[in-house]
């Protein structure tokens, strides 16, 4: 394990198309001062179509190597692993906060649902949920949805 510590790592889960084309518009480079290490991995095609399906736990299993193969070469403060994600990234940031809650410090979801899986998710996760009404492709209903099931975890009022 590396020595040098890193001051924190946010995990990106994006949806379909050229993520490296999106983030270069997206981040200007004095972002990357706020975040010691920024990744957005590619999803699995699936179809056509790339994405977080997380078939079997499969993109659950991934973040793991992933997270493990960074601690083993990087000095990473443990408290401040994030996972974002918009639309079907926000599935699989949703999926994440499910499954791995002692592992992310906090997830934000922008515009997601369920469509990731849920393995686990009865245990509290900082949260930050943003959802259009107007959104045509995620009903509010999938947001408020995900909403509703952290507000009872994280033993909160709605």
């Amino acid at each position: 394990m590396a020595t040098t510590p890193v001051d924190g790592k946010e995990i990106a889960q994006e949806g379909p198309g050229d993520v490296a084309k999106r983030d270069r518009t997206r981040r200007p480079a004095k972002y990357s001062l706020y975040f010691g290490i920024y990744i957005v991995p590619e999803g699995l095609d699936e179809g056509g179509y790339q994405g977080w399906a997380n078939k079997n736990g499969q993109d659950v299993d991934f973040t793991d190597a992933m997270i493990t193969t960074l601690q083993n070469g990087l000095c990473i403060d443990q408290n401040l692993i994030f996972s974002l994600g918009h639309s079907y990234g926000a599935g699989m940031s949703y999926a994440l906060a499910c499954a791995r809650p002692k592992i992310f410090r906090a997830v934000a979801i922008n515009s997601g649902a369920n469509i990731s899986g849920c393995s686990g998710g009865t245990s509290p996760v900082a949260m930050y949920i943003q959802h259009s009404v107007g959104d045509s492709t995620l009903p509010i209903s999938a947001g408020r949805a995900i909403r509703d099931q952290f507000v009872k975890n994280n033993g909160c009022t709605p």
